[in-house]
């Protein structure tokens, strides 16, 4: 599916999650918020040799997701959303688009910002007029969402590498289930930001007063959909 062509040239070929500053080494941890189907848990184990928990809450996707790092060395699958507190939710999941799938998904706005993606690759009308009609096709699911601090102690997880964010508007959530006594244990983060309602502005306070350095940057392919990426690093120590 063209959805998935994009997110393979994204990640693999673009390697859009370790740019400004971010590196992932052999052996350390990738917390894989919003793992679709699994090619940024690839990326992470295949290209830089990480261990690579994934976090995936709409079943159908995550089915595919765990069929995906059941193959791959030292990754693992999880069917949780990750938000400001341990209990349950629920996910619209757009079959046809199973990326765009949402804690808080809002159909009109989703087909607003498919539309502006695909008119940024100057697809046909006629064909982007039929992918933003797929996303007329929603279903509600149940799911189970925990607080990232909760996954921490769960997993017995020192330290995080890199936490990667991809949970189309659920952001600000992610951040919020962190315990200020867990911040310390993350390295870096890269996260795709919904920038509505101050999201970014929200977001990036927040990872500034955690001590982290931030960048932010528009893709090409997302340029006036109000989506960026977000990059946190802690700051270099310099010696002598």
């Amino acid at each position: 599916r063209a959805q998935l062509l994009y997110q393979v040239l994204e990640i693999v070929r673009d390697e859009c999650y370790i740019r400004n500053g971010v590196t992932v080494e052999p052996g350390s941890v990738v917390l894989d918020v919003g793992a679709n189907a699994g090619v940024s848990a690839a990326f992470f184990a295949l290209r830089c040799g990480a261990v690579v928990h994934s976090f995936e809450a709409a079943r159908p996707v995550f089915e595919i997701l765990e069929g995906v790092t059941a193959r791959l060395p030292g990754c693992f699958a999880h069917n949780f959303a990750v938000g400001r507190t341990d209990g349950s939710a629920e996910i619209a999941w757009y079959p046809h688009a199973d990326a765009m799938s949402s804690l808080y998904a809002d159909q009109a706005t989703d087909q607003a910002f498919l539309r502006s993606c695909l008119e940024n690759t100057n697809m046909p009308e006629s064909d982007i007029a039929a992918r933003v009609a797929d996303l007329d096709d929603v279903v509600r699911l149940d799911c189970e969402l925990r607080r990232l601090s909760t996954l921490l102690e769960h997993f017995r997880i020192d330290h995080v590498s890199l936490l990667k964010i991809d949970v189309e508007r659920a952001e600000l959530d992610v951040l919020a289930g962190i315990d200020p006594g867990d911040w310390p244990r993350i390295g870096q983060v890269v996260a795709e930001v919904h920038d509505e309602e101050d999201r970014l502005l929200q977001f990036t306070d927040i990872l500034a007063d955690e001590g982290f350095e931030v960048i932010v940057e528009e893709d090409a392919a997302m340029t006036g959909t109000g989506v960026v990426l977000v990059y946190a690093t802690r700051p270099r120590t310099s010696s002598g």
